[in-house]
Parts: C-alpha cells; structure tokens; sequence
C-alpha cells in the first residue's frame, strides 16, 4: 500500500525505555488514515519514533478520534 506522509496521522500509545544497544526513549505510535470524510481512521501501521531530533519538542496535538 502507498499512502502520501502528509494524509497519516500518529497516534502516540506509549513511550519506552529501551536500553540495549544504547540507552534511549522511543514512542510507540499508531499510524492511521483518515476512511473518508466522516472523521474515522484506519490503523495502517505502527511506528518507533525516538525521543530526540525535534519531535518530542514539538509536541503532539489532542484530539478524539475513531478507528474502525
């Protein structure tokens, strides 16, 4: 399947410690996209994403949504 990066949403579960092979923080994140206009998303994949380089920075946005 391809999906365009900018249509994909993440949804953050968790953040894990991992300490082998180095000593890190990664968060565990749903990748969803949008199933239509009715404000529902289908998981299409998860994701690792490291707790450095900016991301964690920025910060994630709230919202409720509805996976199917």
């Amino acid at each position: 399947m391809t999906v365009k990066l900018e249509s994909v949403s993440m949804l953050q579960l968790a953040i894990r410690d991992w300490s082998e092979p180095i000593k890190a923080q990664v968060i565990i994140a749903l990748l969803l996209k949008p199933a239509g206009d009715s404000g529902n998303y289908r998981r299409i994949g998860i994701a690792e994403v490291p707790m450095y380089g900016g991301l964690e920075k920025e910060g994630w946005g709230t919202r409720v949504v509805t996976i199917i």
